[in-house]
């Protein structure tokens, strides 16, 4: 079996936030349902076959359209993305070739990246949502590279960074009104970032000096909470010395082992996750209760999926399959299921009926409430089968979330 494209695949693939704002998305928003939206955006001229959990759609054989949360990392619900994304996928459901992201507010474009069997590599330019670029530079391998330039919004140079094998440079810096405050890798920063990690993100106003490109005395790291410093650290010659953390209560803690001081922005995007459905549109502000991930025969949905996928391969009447298989189930409120839904990369009418046969079992799932009344609720599965092996990536990429769910956040002061 060819074990390396699964793997690709899944090392680009981590947890990311969520967004919880409204923003409608169709001609008629409010209800859920794709069988009463029109077939297109309301602006951009794209044909949906039909909306999967109200996430995604399939434009065709080969392409797929996601809506995504507000740093395009994770699935989100049509009424509640802040972004969509065109993007050709290939036989192991990774990104491939072309991909665009369009703002839903207006349709604009968002980003172009290039992907290569799911990794970034080539051209990528962001711009904000009247037009004007907001950062562009290229990818290698899932990785930014060489000089990236970044803007402001009233299309202000804002600061040019060299991304080397040794770690990011700070070229030049400069002020939305034009101030220089570095130039040549030496001066001071000051800027908004997103540090700490792609699980807990948080956006901080910095400030600090640069010398020959890296970090350099002290760094100060503002809360949007507090007008003080939440934060200094000391640095010299880019190597992090010690850290003070200032509570709003009054005391400090000193440490030593971390920082999180930056020049650059997490790139959530980096770890886009579009094989799982999110439920938090549906649910933002309201409360939840339901037995989604509950067991069938002893068994979590993945493990069950998997395990009976598997049962079917062992007839070895499909052993040429090779490629994505994607699932969606819809239920009412009380857990049963009302249809089901099975997509093939390659077609293949005796594979999927043995495949609605195993489905049989997912018939009475958990009941869904908001606010104590029940919900009728989607939820789709892909799984890549190869050479009569199974992978479902959704089931590997919550096995890694899980340890990340209990920690608490380093900044203790929010």
């Amino acid at each position: 079996m060819k074990y390396m494209p699964f793997v690709c695949l899944l090392t680009i693939c981590l947890p990311a936030s969520h967004s919880s704002g409204a923003n409608p998305v169709f001609s008629n928003p409010g209800d859920s349902s794709s069988k009463d939206r029109p077939k297109t955006l309301h602006y951009h001229p794209i044909p949906i076959d039909s909306l999967y959990g109200d996430e995604v759609a399939f434009l065709g054989h080969d392409s797929m359209l996601f809506f995504l949360n507000k740093t395009e990392s994770a699935l989100e619900g049509a009424d509640c993305a802040d972004f969509y994304r065109v993007a050709p996928v290939n036989k192991y459901y990774q990104l491939e070739g072309a991909v665009t992201d369009y703002y839903t507010s207006n349709d604009s474009v968002a980003a172009r990246f290039q992907y290569v069997d799911g990794l970034l590599n080539g051209p990528c330019v962001f711009y904000y949502s009247k037009g004007k670029v907001k950062a562009k530079g290229d990818y290698l391998k899932n990785a930014k590279t060489g000089i990236w330039e970044y803007y402001y919004e009233n299309g202000q140079k804002a600061k040019v960074i060299q991304y080397t094998g040794n770690g990011p440079l700070l070229v030049d810096c400069y002020s939305e009104n034009g101030e220089t405050l570095a130039q040549g890798g030496n001066g001071r920063f000051e800027g908004i970032v997103i540090t700490n990690t792609l699980q807990n993100q948080w956006e901080y106003r910095v400030k600090g000096n640069v010398k020959d490109g890296v970090l350099d005395g002290d760094w100060q790291l503002f809360s949007p909470f507090i007008s003080k410093p939440a934060n200094i650290e000391k640095f010299s010659a880019g190597k992090f010395i010690r850290g003070t953390f200032f509570s709003i209560a009054g005391g400090n803690q000193k440490y030593n082992d971390r920082y999180y001081s930056r020049f650059e922005s997490l790139n959530p995007y980096e770890a886009i996750d579009y094989y799982g459905y999110n439920d938090i549109c549906q649910t933002a502000g309201h409360s939840l209760s339901h037995l989604r991930l509950s067991k069938i025969q002893d068994k979590s949905p993945f493990e069950f999926l998997k395990d009976g996928l598997l049962e079917i391969l062992k007839s070895k009447n499909y052993s040429d399959y090779s490629g994505w298989i994607f699932i969606n189930l819809k239920y009412d409120g009380s857990g049963k299921m009302l249809d089901k839904y099975i997509r093939l990369y390659q077609p293949n009418e005796a594979f999927q009926q043995d495949i609605f046969g195993m489905l049989e079992s997912f018939d009475h799932r958990g009941a869904v409430t908001i606010d104590g009344k029940p919900v009728a609720y989607q939820e789709f599965y892909v799984a890549l089968v190869e050479s009569n092996h199974v992978v479902i990536p959704e089931q590997i990429l919550l096995d890694l979330r899980m340890p990340h769910l209990f920690k608490e956040p380093p900044f203790n002061a929010r």
